[in-house]
This record gives structure tokens, sequence and C-alpha cells, in this order.
């Protein structure tokens, strides 16, 4: 499977909406398929969604567009460490791939710019791809539709909005040193801006290799 840019947005923006519509409890006329009772004190208590079944639901549709696919792990480290995990992972890989993980990773703000992890995360992606000469499409997206204090789910990172970027002569070090990542995709077209989901279930990790 092979796409281009903007199909490459319109994917995770399907497979996010798919993983979203998953988790909405309007679907079940019943308890959700995969709940869980649990009783306590006489007070029943039933999970309708957690972030393993967004990252399943993703990866389900995923497979529908024609991918091969790979669960990553759940990651809850610093944004940079998982940055680097992700990467590691996709750079193994030389055929065409789609991973899908989920998690909810830590950001120590230094800075005085505006963001959220999943920004930053994107961002750190931009650096190492900088570093090591490969890219791919990334994409990471709060499942509630709000990242940070901004109006943003994530952000995409792909060999386009890399050259945009450079064309402008956008420096990725200073934007995240400040952690400004949201000032460096709206300049670079790289926001993804879902609206609010009405549900919270962590993040989801999007990666694609087209190799």
């Amino acid at each position: 499977q092979t796409c281009l840019p903007e199909e490459h947005k319109n994917l995770t923006l399907n497979i996010f909406k798919y993983a979203m519509n998953f988790l909405n409890p309007s679907r079940y006329t019943s308890s959700p398929p995969f709940s869980n009772p649990t009783t306590l004190n006489g007070i029943k208590t039933i999970g309708i969604g957690s972030n393993k079944n967004a990252v399943e639901a993703a990866i389900s549709e995923a497979k529908a567009a024609g991918f091969t696919t790979k669960r990553l792990p759940t990651l809850t480290c610093d944004v940079s460490t998982g940055a680097k995990i992700i990467f590691d992972e996709i750079a193994s890989y030389n055929n065409s791939v789609c991973l899908v993980g989920g998690g909810e990773m830590s950001l120590n703000v230094t800075g005085n710019g505006v963001g959220g992890r999943n920004q930053q995360l994107a961002l750190e992606m931009f650096r190492l791809m900088q570093k090591h000469g490969k890219t791919f499409h990334f994409a990471s997206l709060a499942t509630d539709g709000n990242d940070g204090p901004t109006d943003a789910a994530g952000a995409f990172a792909n060999p386009e909005i890399l050259a945009t970027a450079k064309a402008k002569e956008m420096d990725i070090d200073n934007y995240l040193t400040n952690n400004d990542s949201y000032t460096f995709f709206m300049q670079t077209n790289g926001l993804f801006q879902s609206g609010m989901t009405g549900t919270n279930v962590c993040d989801i990790y999007i990666v694609i290799n087209n190799t």
C-alpha cells in the first residue's frame, strides 16, 4: 500500500475517527462488548473503553485500508525517549507497514512556547528524521481532540512538512527547546485539528512507512 501525502492525512483521520466511534457508548444498546463490570459496595462500574480498545480499532481500520500492521508498545515515558523508541521501531522496516500504538507520555516544559505532548512528539520525530536521514509518515493524537492548551489534537510529521520547514529555514531544535511545537506546525500546515471527540483514552500514535 502506497499513499500520497494528502492521502496519508486522510487515512490517519479515518483511522482516528473509526477508533473514536468505536468507543462511543451510544453504539451499544446494552453493555459494550469489551466491558468488564465490577461491583463494590453495591455500585456497579462498567468500563466503556480504553486506550487498548482505541488502538485495536485503529489497527482494524488500517488493515481494512490494505496495510500490513503491527502494534507499538504502550508508551508512558518522556516524549524524547518515546520518539526514539518509535523511530527505532519504524527504522527496522524496509517494507510498507502501518504501526499503531498508544499511551500517554510526559513532557517537561522548560520553554515559554505553545504546544502539547503530541505536537512535541511529532517535532521530536522530525529531529530524528533529520539526524538519521530517514523519513516516513507519523501522527501523534490526543483521543479527546485536545493536546495541551491548544485547539489541535496533535500533529503530523512527514517529508512534505519537513521540506516546508527547511524552505522556511525553521530551526527544529529551537522550537523543541522553547516547547513551541504548535507554532511550528501552524506555520507548516502540520496540525491535526479534529475537534473535541467526546471521549478520552490517552493518546494514539500512527506511523506509515511507504518504502
